[in-house]
């Protein structure tokens, strides 16, 4: 069956390829939008086969303003220019093709999307005038971007996972061939090679672009503005030495940890650079959420799996590549992370599993709060909508209790255990989810518990299993299940103990151990009542 056939890999357009795009009638309309990104398609060229392709005779282009050739096999996309007819086209969306060079002539274009292609030098742009939105992100670029100056109405650039492997003084070049685009709003810089070895450079690239309002995604206040422009710095090109430095130290660095990595086999390690680039590519390319979204579960399975190996510093190796410098920037990084889970489960309901999962196996990672921002995300979708709050309690139960009561086991005090405990009490201190929270988290009672009677000296390293306890025995039947006596007793001497009251530090841990001596008290037998008078 033809038809069939070419709906797997149609290499050349023709009639029928029209027809299914735009319908019966394309002949004697006038289209405004063409869309060849679907998987229908896998086009070798834009004007290929007998008929013309997009130069077929009886296809109105005059009054095309977007076209999507995005997912196919193309190697240039220069046919679409005035000369072709293309006279009023304004999009043109070709991400994911082997496009190397470019040479448009396009008046009237306002954005060009090439991410995802084998870009390796900036192509010059003076043939599109107009040019606002310029997506460049997971080329091969390299070099100058002295072309980029002719486009002085470029708003939004985006020039991510590049190989710009700037010296500080280049970066000055850089930096001065953008500033003369005046309009520039939004850069993304973040993944270049020059990045890791000079985290610095967002404070040059601010104090430069005076029109930037957003950088590396991150919105540029007028106060941290005021403070860069008010601080003392030198010129880049005294960097370059220590940028050399730190390079040869670098490549230092991944060589040692290269041999550690390929320890663990050919599974690879996580990182969660590579989740953030899954995630925005399922949001530029919702066709790609198939592919990506297991993907990121995987990595972040990977975490979970790998953080007690043991074989190196499995936290470090999480967050290489991230493009992180200041606290500051690794927050925003990390909002910004939760914000396109949010936006991928919120737009594709089918993600949502899958994300929820990948929040689960990430809510134990320590550094920068992101296991509790994790938490803290399944929190918001439990006080959400039915459907959010039932995927929620799917994620705690199947994957949350299981990996800290496997991190509990082994050391109740350890980071890991720590992050996670404390992300479920602000779970459980949500009123309107508080009793189904205790029940998902029944199973952690008796390891608290057994620690509790087994603890002589508590300290602040064990605040938070005592919040645990104090919340877990609320309900009835977990507070029956707490109503023994060697636990009374076990509360007892810790209400008795001097040193947690007068401790200002340490008062909120008896406060918590009153309020499972109250849970105790309320739901246990008369005699277990008796213990406490």
């Amino acid at each position: 069956d033809e038809l069939f056939e070419r709906s797997v890999h149609v290499t050349a357009l023709r009639d029928e390829d029209f027809t299914a795009v735009l319908g019966a009638e394309w002949q004697n309309q006038r289209h405004t939008k063409i869309d060849l990104s679907s998987d229908r398609f896998y086009l070798d060229s834009l004007d290929g086969g007998p008929q013309g392709g997009l130069l077929h005779p009886k296809l109105v282009r005059s009054k095309l303003i977007f076209i999507d050739v995005s997912n196919n096999n193309l190697l240039d996309i220069n046919l679409l220019s005035k000369a072709s007819g293309f006279d009023n086209l304004g999009t043109i969306m070709a991400r994911r093709n082997h496009i190397a060079k470019l040479s448009l002539h396009l008046p009237t274009l306002v954005e060009l999307n090439l991410a995802y292609n084998e870009m390796r030098v900036m192509p010059s742009l003076t043939g599109v005038p107009m040019l606002e939105t310029l997506i460049l992100s997971h080329n091969q670029l390299s070099g100058s971007l002295e072309n980029l100056k002719s486009s002085m109405r470029i708003k939004r650039l985006d020039l991510a996972y590049n190989s710009f492997d700037w010296t500080p003084s280049q970066l000055a070049q850089a930096l001065e061939a953008l500033s003369h685009l005046r309009s520039l709003g939004n850069l993304r810089l973040y993944n270049n090679k020059f990045v890791a070895c000079f985290k610095e450079y967002q404070i040059f690239v601010v104090r430069k672009l005076k029109s930037l309002q957003k950088l590396d995604d991150v919105l540029i206040t007028e106060s941290m503005r005021i403070d860069i422009q008010e601080t003392e710095i030198q010129a880049l090109e005294i960097y370059d030495d220590a940028f050399k430095k730190r390079q040869d130290a670098l490549e230092k660095r991944m060589s040692a940890k290269s041999k550690g990595i390929s320890s663990l086999g050919n599974s690879g390690m996580a990182k969660l650079q590579n989740i953030m680039a899954s995630l925005e590519e399922i949001v530029e390319d919702p066709a790609s959420l198939a592919a990506q979204v297991p993907l990121v579960r995987e990595q972040a399975e990977k975490y979970a799996a790998a953080s007690g190996a043991g074989l190196f510093s499995v936290e470090e190796t999480f967050w290489e590549n991230l493009g992180t410098g200041t606290q500051s920037q690794i927050s925003a990084n990390i909002s910004y992370i939760m914000e396109l889970i949010s936006l991928v489960m919120e737009r594709h309901d089918t993600a949502r599993g899958s994300l929820v999962d990948t929040l689960g196996y990430l809510s134990c990672v320590v550094s920068n709060d992101l296991g509790q921002q994790c938490l803290d995300t399944l929190r918001r979708m439990m006080l959400s909508s039915d459907a959010c709050r039932e995927e929620a309690v799917r994620g705690l139960q199947s994957i949350v209790i299981p990996t800290v009561m496997n991190f509990g086991k082994q050391n109740i005090f350890s980071a890991n255990t720590k992050t996670m405990l404390l992300g479920l009490v602000n779970l459980v201190a949500e009123n309107e989810i508080r009793d189904e929270v205790c029940t998902i988290m029944e199973e952690l009672l008796p390891l608290t518990i057994e620690w509790f009677l087994h603890e002589d000296n508590l300290s602040e390293e064990s605040a938070h299993i005592l919040k645990i306890l104090a919340y877990g025995s609320g309900p009835e039947e977990y507070a029956q299940a707490c109503a023994t006596e060697e636990l009374a007793e076990r509360c007892i001497h810790n209400l008795e103990n001097k040193t947690l009251i007068d401790n200002l530090r340490l008062r909120p841990m008896w406060l918590d151990i009153m309020h499972m001596s109250w849970n105790i008290i309320r739901h246990g037998s008369d005699e277990m009542v008796k213990m406490f008078y």
